[in-house]
C-alpha cells in the first residue's frame, strides 16, 4: 500500500510540473499572440489610412479630368462655331 501511495505522489508531482511547464509554455504563447494581434491591428489603420489618401487622391484625379473634359468639349464647340461662321462667310 505504502509503494503504490509514494508511486502514486510521485506521478502527481510529476503531472503538476507538467502542467506548470505547459502553462509557461502556454502564457508565453498568449504574449506573442497579443503582440501578433497588435501589429495586425496596427497594420490595418495604416492600410485604412492609405485607402483613403487613394481615394481622395483619385477623386482629385477624377475631378481634374473631369474639368479637362469640360475644358475640351468647350473649345470643341467654340472651334465648331468657328468653323460653320467661316463655312457661312464662304458660301455668301
Amino acid at each position: 500500500y505504502r509503494v503504490l501511495l509514494e508511486l502514486l505522489n510521485l506521478r502527481c508531482r510529476l503531472l503538476e510540473q507538467w502542467i506548470e511547464e505547459e502553462a509557461s509554455v502556454m502564457a508565453a504563447q498568449e504574449e506573442g499572440h497579443a503582440e501578433a494581434l497588435r501589429r495586425m491591428e496596427q497594420q490595418v489603420q495604416e492600410l485604412a489610412s492609405e485607402v483613403v489618401e487613394q481615394q481622395a487622391a483619385f477623386q482629385d484625379q477624377v475631378s481634374a479630368m473631369s474639368a479637362q473634359q469640360e475644358k475640351l468639349e468647350q473649345q470643341h464647340c467654340e472651334d465648331y462655331s468657328l468653323w460653320s461662321e467661316e463655312l457661312l462667310r464662304g458660301r455668301e
